[in-house]
This record gives C-alpha cells, structure tokens and sequence, in this order.
C-alpha cells in the first residue's frame, strides 16, 4: 500500500550512487587502495592533458 499522499512527491529521477562521491578529508584513507590500482589522487583529479601525452 502507497502510503505517500500529497503534497508528497516521488523523485523524477533516481539518487547518485554513492561511490560517485569522493571526500577531500578521505584521501588518507584510500591513498593505499589507489596505489594498489596504480592510481593516486593528483591522476584522478588532475589528469594529464592529452596534448601534453
């Protein structure tokens, strides 16, 4: 049973994953995850420019 009556409105469109966010406070935390990818902060963030490759 629906129990969202008006002025309740459902989301036209579905939530962002959450793994689509990432938080400045926790790149400590997943620097040796990124590593272990071969990936580090600076490579996600601040790609190189393709002209520059």
């Amino acid at each position: 049973m629906d129990r969202c009556t008006p002025p309740c409105q459902r989301p036209t469109s579905p939530p962002p994953q959450l793994d689509e966010f990432f938080c400045v406070g926790e790149a400590g935390s997943r620097a040796d995850e990124l590593a272990e990818l071969g990936l580090a902060e600076d490579l996600i963030w601040n790609p190189p420019d393709p002209a520059d490759v």
